[in-house]
């Protein structure tokens, strides 16, 4: 008898709930539960296969699985999605397309960029998947929380609420780091060039322009440009057209994951540096080009990637020009989420890294830094950045500079300039003479003049 009536007291309860609603954790249904593992794999390879052609990267792939993946966790836990959580979810579905499609397209105006369609429903797709991913994580908090007595339900909601925040907010941290949207270039530059394409080892294909120069010897120098993250090579026009104008071959492309480059993800550095190398063994196959004498320039991202490219085949650079790098991944982010509280920010960053290794296949950045990597870098370096700079500051510049000084072989040397007042990747506009007096300078060092 009791327990016919703790049971129609629960019904009544969840029918309360619904009529509110709000999702119900309701008990354990062992139909449900194999019905979805059944179900789950099945949404599961149809999404991975399906988007397989416009995700190549399998961990690019992760987030495709978060709408079946979160329904598994909710039929375990029992969890009954409510009438409005349905209506969420279709508004969701229709306006978030819409409205990345439109802000992103005005956004990509403004810097002469272009948004691709296609590019913006993929975006949707990580962003929902996302959220759906957190919600599913929402869902097994509630089920563990379940450990805890009915009868203390305000220790059971902190239960519940603290392993929604460990489990699903660091989730979301991660996934918005690995994962942007990607701005197209636009319209072509309007000096003579070539549009290029070429592809990295692990079969990615990179988009690049190339401007040979009309007054190097045969065969001449050249710089390759690698940019930040969510840019492309668009940015670097106006900066490129300095060694353009003085006889270098110069060449721009968009990192993977960026641009009309293919990739939807950013490890920032390890993988990138395969789009490096490939961008200079492009360069060093042209018959107008020397392949000893050949420099990159990297700013931000760009200048990990660089880094670890170098440091992977030595020889492959006469020098290298860094602009706002960063050494310490740990330390760099430490310093984006200074707001937590030493013990909190600690396990939340381990969590973060957790999640970016299983979104970058395996890929630990913290074991692959640019000031662990840098002593394999040969010849010159020269360093840039801005002193006010709040995205990269200025000491992760200076530990790489006391890592690379500490390098034996002969020519390698390195010098940092700092820029007083400068943001991120902002040294240009805050000196441009001096900026690009140090550009040429340094090219003529290590590469020498295009007429030499």
């Amino acid at each position: 008898m009791d327990d016919a009536s703790d049971g129609a007291t629960g019904d009544v309860a969840n029918a309360t709930n619904a009529a509110n609603g709000a999702a119900t954790p309701g008990p354990l249904d062992p139909r449900r539960v194999r019905a979805a593992f059944v179900a789950t794999p099945v949404v599961g390879l149809l999404a991975w296969l399906g988007l397989g052609v416009v995700l190549p990267a399998p961990g690019e792939r992760i987030l495709v699985l978060g709408a079946p993946l979160a329904a598994l966790a909710m039929a375990v836990a029992g969890v009954r999605p409510a009438r409005r959580d349905v209506i969420k979810l279709a508004a969701l579905v229709v306006l978030v397309p819409l409205l990345i499609l439109g802000a992103g397209s005005f956004l990509a105006s403004q810097i002469g960029g272009r948004l691709a369609p296609v590019e913006a429903l993929v975006a949707s797709w990580f962003l929902l998947s996302a959220l759906a991913i957190a919600h599913g994580l929402r869902a097994l908090a509630e089920l563990l929380a379940r450990g805890v007595p009915e009868a203390r339900p305000r220790l059971r909601a902190a239960v519940g609420g603290v392993l929604t925040i460990t489990l699903g907010f660091p989730f979301l941290a991660a996934s918005l780091q690995a994962h942007r949207i990607k701005i197209g270039n636009g319209a072509p530059p309007a000096v003579p060039h070539e549009d290029v394409r070429f592809r990295t080892e692990d079969g990615l294909e990179i988009a690049a322009w190339f401007f040979p120069s009309r007054r190097a010897t045969v065969p001449g120098p050249a710089i390759v440009f690698v940019h930040g993250v969510s840019a492309n090579r668009r940015n670097f026009l106006p900066l490129a057209d300095v060694p353009r104008r003085l006889g270098y071959h110069v060449l721009l492309f968009d990192l993977r994951g960026h641009g009309d480059s293919e990739g939807h993800s950013v490890s920032f550095g390890p993988h990138e540096s395969n789009d490096v190398l490939a961008a200079r063994a492009w360069l060093a196959a042209r018959p107008e080009v020397d392949p000893d004498r050949i420099v990159a320039f990297g700013c931000s991202l760009g200048s990990a990637a660089v880094v670890h490219a170098a440091s992977r085949e030595p020889d492959a650079f006469a020098g290298l020009l860094l602009d706002s790098p960063f050494a310490d991944v740990d330390r760099l982010a430490s310093s984006i989420y200074w707001f937590l509280p030493p013990g909190v920010r600690r396990v939340f960053l381990e969590l973060v890294f957790l999640w970016g290794r299983i979104e970058l296949e395996g890929s630990d950045l913290r074991t692959r830094e640019p000031q662990d990597v840098a002593p394999s870098v040969a010849g010159p370096v020269l360093l840039i950045h801005g002193t006010d700079d709040r995205v990269i500051p200025v000491e992760q510049a200076r530990i790489l500079e006391r890592v690379l000084a500490g390098r034996s072989a002969e020519g390698a040397s390195v010098r940092l300039e700092e820029f007083d007042g400068a943001i991120h990747c902002g040294s240009e506009d805050a000196e441009p003479m001096r900026y690009r007096v140090l550009i040429a300078d340094f090219l003529e060092e290590a590469i020498g003049a295009p007429g030499s």
